[in-house]
């Protein structure tokens, strides 16, 4: 009756790259040598001494490299429990977010047909802006006609955001009708904790109630 779920591209915001060049030297050496040009000075300084540590191809201790850092856009898809649905089934439908960089807030609208499902509140919040303890603000109203859910999701207080992968909802309908779901994002975007947008893509899933 139910299948696994599949997904499908719909993408807004611009997508970024950090590149990080590293380079080391590594210090000049042969069996011969070039005797140094007489300046006048004692050989140590004419040649910037001999006994100290300093030279040109001095490596970074394997300890003191920073790890690399992820690049491109966050990436927000939903996550539907299966792709069809009989009329009467529940449908769960979480909105994921991955490859997050310094996130403080993801407002969006969620679409659905309303024609096939009917919304179930509440929505329930995930664990990505909040799980280092800070505290959130979570929203997540229905439309007055239905079919669109206005939701708001933001870290408080706060000067750095959350990384990686994680949950930022979940929400429940029940399928009313046979046909499309529709689910869609409108309005969405993920921000910066000064409220700057972020490079973001946003990935949407075809699910279906049948007869």
């Amino acid at each position: 009756r139910r299948q696994g779920a599949a997904g499908a591209a719909a993408t807004s915001g611009e997508t970024g790259s950090t590149y990080v060049d590293t380079s080391s030297g590594a210090a000049a050496g042969g069996e011969t040598t070039t005797p140094p040009e007489d300046t006048g000075q004692p050989p140590d300084e004419a040649s910037g001494g001999s006994g100290g540590s300093g030279g040109a191809g001095e490596e970074t201790p394997p300890g003191d490299e920073q790890p690399p850092q992820p690049t491109g856009p966050a990436i927000v898809r939903l996550v539907p429990n299966a792709a069809s649905y009989n009329v009467g089934d529940a449908v769960i439908v979480q909105v994921v977010i991955d490859n997050g960089q310094n996130v403080g807030s993801v407002p969006f609208h969620l679409r659905y047909n309303r024609a096939a499902l009917e919304f179930v509140p509440p929505a329930v919040e995930g664990d990505f802006l909040n799980r280092d303890g800070t505290n959130t603000v979570f929203l997540a109203t229905d439309t007055a006609g239905g079919g669109e859910i206005v939701v708001g999701a933001s870290r408080m207080g706060g000067t750095t955001g959350s990384d990686g992968f994680g949950v930022l909802a979940t929400f429940q309908f029940q399928a009313v009708n046979p046909g499309p779901c529709g689910f869609a994002f409108s309005g969405a975007s993920v921000k910066d904790p000064q409220a700057r947008n972020l490079p973001a893509s946003f990935l949407t899933a075809q699910v279906e109630v049948v007869p």
